[in-house]
């Protein structure tokens, strides 16, 4: 096995350590370093579709958190 490989997004030779996880891949890494990952979702979220989406995903994440927001809220609120 190797301990590197080429990035399809910037085409550098990178160590193993700095590619993301990922258990569904024989290595066990993901195909672009975390670097060219960070830039995609980036460059994702500033579009329609990527906004929209984030929208979504942060209105079911207050949906299933609204206890712990209103704590938060409440702790945040009351005098120390």
């Amino acid at each position: 096995m190797t301990d590197s490989k080429v990035c399809p997004g910037c085409n550098e030779l990178k160590s193993l350590d700095e590619y993301p996880l990922d258990a569904m891949t024989r290595n066990g890494h993901t195909s672009r370093c975390a670097v060219c990952v960070r830039a995609r979702v980036r460059d994702y979220r500033k579009t329609p579709a990527g906004r929209k989406a984030r929208r979504e995903q942060m209105a079911r994440y207050r949906q299933r958190n609204k206890a712990r927001n209103l704590t938060l809220r409440e702790q945040a609120n009351s005098p120390s």
